[in-house]
C-alpha cells in the first residue's frame, strides 16, 4: 500500500520502489525499460530467478528513534526524481508508534521526510539524517504521517515547491475498524519552500574561504553560479592540470559577484567565453568572502540554461529539462503578477 514508481532518465529505466519487510519496513528494487511491461515480477519472498526484485535499502543505526516514542526507525517509503545532474530522493522515515497504539488514541503515526541523493538511482548517500520536512506533532493539519508526493518538487522561479501530505487525526473516533478510526482522519496537502539548489551550501565568513573542485571537463561556454554574496563577494579562477591558473581566467581578472542570485554569470576581463577550455580537464577554484555558494554549472548559452533535470517541472519550462535558463525565472515572475489578489 506504499509502493511507488518513478523514472530514472540517466539509466532510462522505470523503477518500482516496493514496500517490503526485510529489515522492518524496508524497500525492494525492480526496474524495467517499459512501465507496463515491467509491472510483472515474482514474489521476492519466494522467487529465485531473474524476475525477482532485490533488497534495496532500509533505515539503519544512523536514523535516530523519536526520543518520546523510542521505537526503532523504519523506512516507510522511498521516492525519487531526476534533479539537475543527480537523482534526488526522499526517505519517509517511520518512527512509530505501532498502528494499534495509534488506534487507541485516534492519532496518526509519526513519519518524517529525509533527503538523499544518488548518481545511479540505486546507491543512496544520506550525509544528513535530520528531517527535511518534519511532523508538527501538535493539533494541526500536518500533525503526523507526513508523506512525499510523486515528482517530489517543482521548480518555480528562484524556489523549489515541495508538496507533501499530512494527517491531523481525530481523537474522538476510536472505532476498532481502522477505516472508521480517527488515526487516518483529516488528511491534507500542503507545500514547503526551499531556495532553488538550496539543499546545501559552502559558506565563508569575513576572513574568506576557498573551494577547489576535482578535475572536470565541460562542453559549454559560460560559467554560472547560484550564490548569496550580497554582503561579500565571490571570484573564480580556473586551474590547469598543473594546478596553476590559466590566463586570463585568474582570480584577479574575475569580475567580483556581490549579489544574491540563483542564476548569475561569472565573467573574466579579457575573455568572452570559456570556449578555449572546452574538453580540457580543469579545476574551478572559488574564492568566497562573507557569502554562500550553492551550485555552479557551465552552460552552452548566455541565458544560463543548465540542460539538467527539473524534478516535476514548473511554469516557464517546456519540459522536464532546463532548456531556457533565465526565461524560466522571467516566466515565473510574470506568473506571480498575474495571480488574483485576495480581497479578504
Amino acid at each position: 500500500d506504499r509502493s511507488t514508481m518513478f523514472y530514472n532518465p540517466f539509466r532510462k529505466k522505470w523503477v518500482y520502489s516496493l514496500r517490503s519487510s526485510a529489515r522492518g519496513r524496508s524497500r525492494h528494487y525492480w526496474e524495467h525499460d517499459d512501465f507496463l511491461e515491467g509491472a510483472h515480477w515474482n514474489d521476492f519472498r519466494t522467487g529465485s530467478d531473474d524476475y525477482t526484485p532485490v533488497f534495496w535499502t532500509a533505515a539503519d543505526q544512523l536514523d535516530p528513534p523519536d526520543p518520546d516514542i523510542g521505537e526503532k526507525a523504519q523506512l516507510y517509503n522511498l521516492d525519487a526524481v531526476a534533479y539537475e545532474s543527480i537523482m534526488l530522493g526522499i526517505y519517509q522515515i517511520h518512527l512509530g508508534p505501532p498502528n494499534r497504539d495509534c488506534m487507541e488514541v485516534g492519532l496518526p503515526k509519526i513519519t518524517e521526510l529525509n533527503l538523499a541523493y544518488s548518481r545511479d538511482g540505486f546507491h543512496w548517500h544520506r550525509p544528513d539524517r535530520e528531517p527535511f520536512i518534519t511532523a508538527s506533532r501538535r493539533d494541526v493539519w500536518d500533525r503526523a504521517y507526513v508523506q512525499s508526493v510523486g515528482g517530489l518538487c517543482v521548480v518555480r522561479g528562484d524556489r523549489l515547491w515541495f508538496y507533501y501530505i499530512g494527517f491531523q487525526g481525530d481523537e474522538s473516533r476510536l472505532a476498532d475498524d481502522w477505516l472508521e478510526n480517527g488515526m487516518y482522519d483529516r488528511g491534507s496537502t500542503g507545500v514547503a519552500f526551499l531556495r532553488r539548489d538550496g539543499f546545501v551550501s559552502m559558506e565563508a565568513g569575513a576572513e574568506g574561504g576557498t573551494l577547489t573542485t576535482r578535475p572536470v571537463e565541460f562542453n559549454g561556454n559560460h560559467l554560472f553560479v547560484n550564490a548569496d554574496c550580497a554582503g561579500g563577494s565571490l571570484t573564480v579562477e580556473i586551474l590547469g592540470e598543473d594546478g596553476e591558473p590559466i590566463a586570463p581566467f585568474t582570480a584577479e581578472n574575475c569580475e567580483p559577484f556581490t549579489a544574491d542570485s540563483t542564476l548569475a554569470q561569472v565573467t573574466w576581463r579579457g575573455a568572452e567565453t570559456l570556449e578555449a577550455l572546452r574538453g580540457r580537464p580543469v579545476r574551478f577554484r572559488f574564492h568566497v568572502t562573507s557569502g554562500a555558494l550553492y551550485a555552479f554549472w557551465v552552460s552552452p548559452s548566455a541565458d544560463g540554461r543548465s540542460n539538467g533535470y527539473l524534478a516535476g517541472g514548473g511554469p516557464g519550462y517546456p519540459g522536464l529539462v532546463d532548456t531556457v535558463g533565465r526565461a524560466g525565472l522571467d516566466a515565473a515572475r510574470a506568473y506571480e503578477t498575474e495571480l488574483p489578489t485576495s480581497t479578504d
